[in-house]
């Protein structure tokens, strides 16, 4: 499982400036966002615990005997979620400290609109004589020194303060002079209700560290920005990777044109487990999808036991949160919204994506396998689930372009950058759909000492062949396996097979020149019109996905139909360029094998054509000079390229001139300069231009296809 950098889901902020100043970070990096000097996402952040209590409401007990849990608490979940990236090092006191006035004269109006609907006792004093007199009470007791948040504790009996008193970016005077930080004290709302406070102040101190918080939305019991009284204490994936606290490992990050179809095995958001936190989809430069996993575990354990699935959200870093009417449950517009799950109404502003407040959780979960997620052209599938839940991300199959003409290939790649592959696949599907193989017999002979990789090697002989019917195939196909330790027999094998046919001693050799090297395969035609496919068999084969899915046999039973259509005249293979030879026998293998899965196709695709892609050597005037030399039967102007690249251009080249006349093309050239025309010749009887005008055509649309 390979994707992109971690960087490359590291969204930048493209929200539009506006008269008031943004609240807090809804992309990479967050740190721009801090509202105190002494909070800096990375490092040892100085903390305050006090304990106040007042003349009405006196403190019970030890303050420490509730307050050590919620302490140890905010650190295990900081060595967690932040990768131990941020710590807090605590000054405390487990002694009460006595405000200078009852708990009536300190009830704070939450912000906006003067408080929570239902709050019935205004405030009695202003925000910053109520945040004075208790510094005031304290700082006897504390070096304020560096200090960038200050968590009150206040008795469970206080009632007064309706809810939750919090000022972020005042300076204090202490006996260490002025200093600044923000300050957290919990209201009648958490005591009432059994809520717990070291959450709270998670959730509360992350905003004043820059975090903007409060999505994604559609449902907010499922992380800690969301509801810090949630069923999940989790942080998002998203605001952990905008603090700078994952590590690569953390994330499958994949930008949206990199897909291939790629399974992860995700860890669950609640659960401490080592393996990725999330998958990360990058659309453009300011959207991502984000996938995670849930669970009842460590840090949701307020779920219904058996809780668990897999929800996605949509990322855009170009909104600004607005939270107006939230308290009316009214439409509002977040940087982040949960998806639905196929097949559920879709709300307005995002088709799929839900919005104006909470819905049941049910709705985002995937929990089933086969369930899954659709969006812009991105498909996230729910594999299997148990312990942890395995997800398949792939494309969806994009809308056919049609491509007639080599002239239409520049419009139809702009239309769409997959729209060659899906051209070409899609009439491979549908040529090997309605064919039947006519490979004659097949006899399998493997080494004394080897064992298969493929252990069904016929499949992909029989879909090559149906690819390829209507052309003239081997009566007879030999298929010789074996392995470092029996090239000798292969070779006899070999040899007792090429009648009339002078062929060197060295063939299987040549296959597998060192135990570790012993790699390759070749194909020939006899002289009495028999294939023949030498192949190496080894350990490591059996894993890997060419010696052991069908593509090695397709490939090289491709070339023995591409022999078979020259064999008799005076011409041979040499009399079409190199990279045809190679390139349109790996297109073929794919398009044989994975006729039944696009997304199959496009991983293979990928294989064969990753070093390409993304790679700012293959420009289109580095195509235009490896395609322009002439194509006399000479392969030298090749020679002076990686040998690779007979495989990988010609496989795209390929699979363009399939998308415009179907696979059939392929043969068909090799069918037509054995009937006497050079290459030239044929293809601009074939595609109606010459080479020379079709090269630059071609350089145009493999540069944008890799770029």
């Amino acid at each position: 499982m390979t994707g992109d950098p971690l960087s490359t889901c590291q969204l930048t902020d493209h929200r539009v400036a506006s008269s008031q100043p943004f609240t807090g970070a809804v992309a990479y990096p967050a740190s721009n966002f801090s509202t105190e000097p002494n909070l800096q996402l990375i490092g040892t952040t100085k903390v305050a615990f006090i304990p106040i209590d007042f003349s009405d409401v006196p403190g019970s007990g030890k303050p420490l005997d509730v307050g050590q849990s919620q302490i140890d608490n905010v650190n295990a979940w900081l060595k967690y979620y932040t990768n131990d990236k941020l710590k807090f090092q605590w000054q405390v006191r487990n002694e009460w400290i006595r405000a200078p006035k009852p708990s009536t004269q300190y009830n704070w109006a939450h912000p906006p609109s003067g408080g929570y609907a239902g709050q019935s006792t205004p405030q009695a004093q202003t925000d910053t004589e109520m945040g004075t007199q208790l510094i005031n009470a304290a700082k006897a007791y504390y070096d304020f020194t560096g200090v960038g948040a200050v968590f009150f504790l206040l008795p469970s009996a206080t009632r007064a303060i309706e809810t939750e008193f919090t000022l972020r970016g005042r300076v204090w005077q202490t006996n260490q002079g002025a200093q600044q930080f923000s300050f957290f004290a919990p209201g009648a709302y958490i005591y009432a209700n059994n809520l717990p406070i070291w959450s709270w102040w998670i959730h509360e101190v992350l905003h004043s560290y820059g975090l903007e918080g409060h999505a994604p939305f559609g449902y907010v019991d499922l992380n800690i920005m969301g509801n810090q009284s949630g069923k999940s204490s989790t942080l998002s994936t998203w605001d952990a990777l905008i603090s700078g606290w994952l590590n690569p490992g953390d994330v499958y990050c994949v930008s949206k044109e990199r897909i291939t179809p790629t399974k992860v095995t995700l860890v669950p958001a609640e659960r401490e487990q080592v393996g990725p936190r999330a998958a990360m989809i990058t659309l453009n430069d300011h959207q991502a999808l984000v996938i995670e996993s849930h669970r009842k575990d460590k840090w949701g354990t307020g779920w219904y036991d058996g809780f668990g699935g897999v929800t996605a959200y949509l990322v855009d870093t170009s909104i600004e949160n607005d939270r107006t009417g939230e308290g009316r449950g009214d439409d509002v517009r977040r940087f982040a919204v949960y998806l639905r799950a196929d097949g559920r109404t879709a709300d307005s502003w995002y088709p799929t994506l839900v919005t104006g407040g909470n819905v049941p959780v049910e709705q985002l979960l995937l929990k089933t396998a086969g369930k899954s997620f659709t969006y812009a052209g991105i498909r996230v599938t729910l594999v299997s689930t148990g312990a942890n839940d395995e997800i398949q991300i792939s494309l969806e199959a994009p809308a056919a372009v049609t491509i007639t003409s080599l002239a239409s290939l520049d419009a139809a790649l702009t239309a769409s950058t997959s729209a060659v592959a899906l051209a070409a696949w899609t009439k491979s599907k549908a040529k090997v759909e309605t064919s039947t193989a006519t490979v004659g017999t097949v006899t399998t002979l493997i080494g004394p000492n080897s064992t298969l990789d493929n252990p069904t090697p016929r499949v992909g002989i029989d879909l090559a062949s149906r690819l390829y019917a209507g052309f003239n195939q081997v009566a007879h196909l030999y298929l010789i396996y074996y392995g470092y330790q029996d090239i000798d027999w292969a070779q006899a094998q070999y040899a007792a097979l090429q009648t009339g046919l002078a062929t060197g001693d060295s063939a299987a050799r040549n296959n597998c020149q060192t135990e570790s090297t012993c790699w390759g395969a070749s194909s020939w035609v006899n002289a009495a019109g028999d294939g023949i496919i030498l192949s190496t068999v080894s350990p490591w084969g059996k894993s890997d996905p060419n010696h052991s899915s069908g593509t090695l046999e397709a490939h090289e039973y491709s070339h023995t139909i591409q022999q078979i259509q020259m064999r008799g005249t005076a011409y041979n293979y040499w009399n079409l360029p190199r990279w045809l030879l190679e390139g349109g026998a790996e297109f073929s293998q794919a398009a044989a094998v994975y006729y039944a899965s696009y997304d199959a196709y496009l991983a293979e695709r990928q294989r064969d054509t990753g070093e390409l892609i993304h790679n700012a050597t293959y420009s289109e005037a580095w195509f235009n000079a490896y395609l322009g030399p002439s194509t006399s039967p000479s392969w030298a102007p090749w020679e002076t390229y990686p040998q690779w690249r007979i495989y990988d251009v010609g496989f795209l080249v390929s699979e363009i001139f399939s998308a415009i006349k179907g696979p059939d093309v392929i043969m068909q050239m090799y069918k037509d300069v054995a009937g006497g025309k050079n290459f030239e010749t044929v293809f601009a009887e074939t595609f109606g231009m010459s080479w020379a005008d079709a090269v630059p055509i071609l350089s145009r649309a493999l540069a944008k296809e890799v770029a």
